[in-house]
């Protein structure tokens, strides 16, 4: 063999070889990207401000503050986050984060790069440790709600004064679900939108007697996964709510403002009289009038 031949078999096993481990290397690599714990060191003076350590729920992470917490104190807030072996999450651990402005997230990137997950961190004002906070869920907030949906899409009106029924529902003492069953916007049917989590908090402003808060990551008809936030709050008898969704990369914002239901009210549906005025002065036409009416949702057709 010549001395030319060997120097290229050994070129091509060299990169053969090379190849190999480089392979091999690329599939050790952890996908995994999670927040282990997500905590605010009481030694540090800006977190003086939290009442209760952070709970992750799902790739939500909610912690409270003191109620006379300001803006100012929100935005210097420096969490304590454990990721996966070998992952990193932006914003850093250690470093100073603004919440002042609501929910931030936090990215984590696993070893390998390409794997990322996010998590939506979020303080809300209250003690939500504290056992001895009761919310009055059964007697006075949980139930059905009649009222009116309002979505704009990157802040434009898409649909107004849709009538729409939200139910709230008791998850345990501080916390509810909210249910809109089959929405819809544009002629786009995303589904029954569902945020089994929103904790309550007594209000410390006018317009509400409690508040509400709650996000999730759902999967929705058409559009696949978007993450889903709520805010709003209880007054009386009545529910304000704004229900935002990230429709690929443009937010859908979707206001309800509704009453509870009593369970008294009455289901009935029904055209009880149809006529014409025969003194109205115009020409008389021959008219055929057929009313059918469906077994579901009594809908009326007329020809």
């Amino acid at each position: 063999m010549s001395n030319l031949s060997l120097k290229y078999l050994l070129l091509a096993a060299t990169v053969a070889i090379a190849g190999t481990f480089s392979c091999r290397q690329a599939e050790e690599l952890s996908s995994e990207a999670e927040v282990v714990s997500f905590t605010f060191d009481a030694s540090v003076d800006a977190n003086s401000i939290v009442t209760s350590q952070p709970v992750i729920n799902g790739d939500s992470i909610t912690f409270s503050v003191s109620s006379d917490s300001v803006s100012e104190r929100l935005s210097a807030l420096v969490p304590t986050i454990t990721v996966s072996e070998n992952a990193t999450v932006s914003p850093a651990s250690g470093s100073a984060v603004d919440f002042s402005q609501g929910t931030v997230t936090f990215t984590v990137t696993a070893q390998d790069g390409v794997t990322t997950r996010a998590y939506f961190a979020k303080a809300v004002t209250g003690t939500t440790d504290n056992p001895d906070i009761t919310y009055p869920i059964d007697e006075q907030l949980a139930g059905e709600y009649k009222g009116l949906l309002n979505i704009t899409l990157g802040g434009e009106p898409v649909g107004s004064d849709i009538a729409r029924n939200i139910t709230v529902a008791k998850v345990d003492d501080e916390t509810v679900s909210l249910t809109l069953e089959d929405f819809s916007f544009m002629g786009i049917e995303l589904g029954t939108i569902k945020v089994d989590s929103c904790k309550i908090v007594g209000s410390d402003i006018p317009e509400y007697d409690y508040t509400l808060s709650g996000e999730q990551t759902l999967t929705l008809n058409v559009i696949g996964e978007q993450h889903v936030t709520v805010d709003g709050g209880f007054f009386g008898n009545t529910i304000s709510l704004t229900i935002s969704i990230d429709f690929n990369g443009t937010p859908v914002d979707v206001t309800f403002d509704g009453t509870k239901l009593t369970g008294s009210e009455s289901s009935e549906a029904l055209i009880t009289s149809f006529t014409f005025d025969a003194s109205y002065p115009a020409k008389t036409y021959k008219l055929a009038v057929i009313f059918a009416a469906s077994k579901e949702g009594n809908q009326y057709r007329a020809a």
